[in-house]
């Protein structure tokens, strides 16, 4: 797939089944608990949601009674005009096709973040009148930024196209308007890695600086390791016809964030939300790799 694999690593991430809901709803919220990651608190919210369902709509029902739960999350948190819940169905669509199996993270409108940490339980029952009940348990930690993001503070990425070859390379040009620090995570159907700053290699040459620091207005060209002067190869992806999804999440921090490479993507995900919101910018660049013709 890229850097890692020629170096005998390939960061895995466990399998996610999507998330989601139907049609007459209840949901009871319990707050569990409010800690601090560095500088910025998050609050752990059970979310227990139930709806009347026909299986025949049983997927859509799902992902319906997901975001139900996830707007509940933040309305239970006293939070100012939460984004709607076609935010967050038009967030299941989007991603069904291309990153079907991660919904551990969520970014809500306004100055809050989302992780959904897990599915407790889920279970189908018949009520009295005899009809089909859908629960679903979720636990997500919502965290609350004091301010939002500084519209100075962003960065372009110029050259990822839509569509792959297996065995074509990736290149992209990143151009930041400040100084600052980048990760960038690698998401698949195979697991997820670090693509940058890749550092786990025994050959120096293909490892980066995770220090490196990025100049505003200066245009960086990846790869930027010497020894992948073609690019990241994508030639270990086992595409299908339909194409193989893969998202790359750009994380531009003011200040060094060093993600563990032996982390999941929940871990880094709650690293980089803990992080406030005006020293950090996120991008998701989506892309599919096909079979080679």
């Amino acid at each position: 797939m890229i850097p890692p694999s020629r170096c005998g690593y390939m960061g895995r991430f466990r399998n996610m089944s999507p998330r989601a809901s139907i049609s007459s709803l209840a949901i009871c919220l319990l707050l569990a608990l409010t800690t601090t990651v560095f500088s910025q608190p998050y609050t752990r919210v059970l979310s227990r949601a139930s709806r009347n369902i026909d299986l025949s709509s049983y997927a859509r029902a799902r992902q319906e009674l997901a975001a139900e739960a996830l707007l509940g999350s933040l309305e239970q948190l006293g939070v100012e005009n939460p984004p709607p819940v076609d935010y967050f169905l038009e967030k299941f669509r989007e991603e069904k096709a291309l990153f079907r199996q991660f919904e551990d993270f969520r970014v809500a409108g306004g100055h809050y973040e989302l992780v959904e940490d897990s599915l407790l339980g889920e279970k189908k029952y018949y009520n009295q009148l005899n009809q089909l009940v859908l629960e679903m348990s979720l636990s997500v930690s919502v965290y609350r930024h004091g301010s939002g993001p500084d519209p100075a503070f962003t960065f372009n990425v110029a050259g990822i196209d839509d569509v792959y070859r297996q065995g074509e390379f990736l290149r992209f040009v990143f151009t930041p308007q400040r100084n600052g620090y980048l990760n960038i995570i690698w998401v698949s159907p195979a697991g997820a890695h670090l693509l940058y700053p890749f550092t786990g290699c025994v050959l120096d040459s293909h490892n980066d600086d995770a220090g490196y620091l990025f100049e505003g207005r200066r245009s960086a060209f990846f790869p930027l390791a010497r020894a992948f002067g073609e690019g990241y190869s994508l030639d270990q992806e086992e595409p299908a016809e339909e194409g193989a999804p893969v998202l790359l999440l750009f994380v531009y921090t003011r200040n060094l964030l060093v993600l563990d490479a032996g982390d999941s993507l929940e871990g880094w995900m709650r690293a980089i939300f803990a992080v406030p919101m005006p020293e950090k910018s996120l991008q998701q660049h989506g892309f599919r790799i096909y079979p080679a013709d």
